[in-house]
């Protein structure tokens, strides 16, 4: 209970209505949730998250990879950052966060990590998030020449690329309307 009040909500609802056949057959985005729930319940002891990560990539190596285990550490510099103190360190485990995102863009809740480097303020990696996952959806840059000739898959990667800009406007806007709002507290 503890693991799975941690999902978001439309995995726990996809949780709630799938069958133990669902679950083994073709339930491999509610089990990786409930792993990543379940690493994000013991970030700070990096000695227990170092133990289960080991363990999963021995006993489910299909369910827990290698990328998997990016994006724990990443998740886990994350997570620290927010906590950090010192900017230097601070921004020295955004780096690192970031960087291992880069290498797993295929696996990441990309407006999550966004909202959370939005929360201490890291607009670059935001932006940098945003332009690596858009590369990897489409690392040929076909989007934009394919949806001049007419084609269905440059129309799809155009519409994939818009939803890893997504957040960079998000964020954007989100400063705008804060900063209005702070500009007409002043006057």
């Amino acid at each position: 209970h503890l693991i799975a009040e941690r999902l978001p909500t439309e995995i726990k609802e996809d949780l709630c209505r799938a069958t133990f056949r669902d679950l083994v057959v073709g339930g491999k985005q509610i089990t990786v949730a409930l792993i990543n729930a379940l690493m994000e319940r013991y970030f700070g002891d990096t000695n227990l998250t170092d133990a289960l990560c080991a363990r999963l990539r021995e006993i489910c190596p299909n369910l827990y990879g290698a990328a998997d285990l990016k994006t724990t550490k990443a998740n886990e510099l994350l997570q620290s950052a927010k906590h950090q103190t010192n900017k230097t360190e601070q921004n020295l485990m955004l780096q690192k966060s970031l960087e291992l995102y880069k290498q797993v863009t295929v696996n990441i809740d990309l407006s999550g990590i966004c909202n959370q480097y939005a929360s201490v303020c890291f607009y670059e990696g935001i932006v940098e998030l945003c332009l690596a996952t858009a590369e990897s959806q489409d690392n040929q840059n076909l989007a934009l020449h394919l949806t001049h000739t007419g084609e269905d898959q440059g129309e799809q990667l155009l519409v994939a690329r818009r939803h890893c800009y997504l957040p960079v406007t998000n964020t954007l806007n989100n400063l705008l309307a804060m900063s209005q709002g702070a500009s007409g507290v002043q006057n």
